[in-house]
């Protein structure tokens, strides 16, 4: 332990801190900070590699439009090793299904028994591997796809054909994070705002990364550099 340069009174003892940072239009709230905390006074001290990774967490947030960041020090996965069981147990590759199979290999199509009678007319049935496929091709299907048609699905009357922008909110697991200016296709009728494919794709990178951060809630902008322009002008 060493003794506290603000109060001069208490010592300092290993901890963690949270801290606030406010700098222009950006607030940064960081949790769990390692630091040497004063017992009587509070004060908090931090050592140049933590200081110079909060540094980058705030140039990163700049750099990336951020408005308002809550996140970790440090990703939660950081702090809670496994142990070798569980190390031992995860690293194992089970084997992979396939839908119609109970086993971990395939199961091989019997053949099909000639029909007593031909049929009239030929007739192509989808198969339960095509039909699984068509199910996953609609579900994957977003709004963002359906601005490609004329005809806006909300309001029915309207067409998609206007150009603006639109906020998208993302979620994975605890964090939460809200896109501001998303390209998006718009509704002439009812003013529906429909988020293109391409950036939801970008959108979904962002909450990954930002997941593995240790970000808890952002609220950021969909151009890397808006804010520094913004500060700019």
């Amino acid at each position: 332990m060493n003794p506290c340069y603000f109060c001069k009174v208490g010592e300092t003892k290993p901890g963690f801190v949270d801290n606030t940072i406010v700098l222009g239009r950006l607030t940064v709230v960081v949790k769990g900070i390692p630091a040497a905390v004063c017992g009587n006074c509070g004060e908090s001290y931090y050592e140049c590699g933590v200081v110079s990774a909060l540094e980058k967490i705030i140039a990163d947030a700049r750099k990336n439009g951020v408005e308002t960041l809550v996140r970790k020090y440090a990703p939660a996965k950081a702090h809670a090793p496994m142990n070798g069981a569980v190390a031992a147990q995860a690293s194992v590759q089970r084997p992979t299904q396939t839908p119609y199979s109970t086993s971990g290999a395939p199961k091989a199509k019997a053949p099909l028994a000639p029909a007593p009678t031909p049929a009239p007319a030929a007739i192509e049935t989808e198969t339960p591997q095509s039909a699984l496929d068509a199910a996953k091709s609609a579900r994957k299907r977003t709004l963002s796809e359906m601005s490609a048609q004329p005809d806006c699905p909300i309001c029915i009357n309207g067409e998609i054909r206007l150009t603006g922008d639109t906020s998208v909110t993302a979620a994975r697991g605890d964090m939460v994070m809200v896109v501001k200016g998303v390209p998006a296709d718009v509704c002439d009728n009812c003013g529906e705002k429909y988020a293109r494919t391409d950036a939801m794709a970008a959108i979904d990178a962002m909450a990954d990364e930002a997941e593995s951060d240790g970000v808890e809630f952002m609220v950021r902008k969909y151009a890397a550099d808006a804010l520094a322009q913004q500060e700019r002008s």
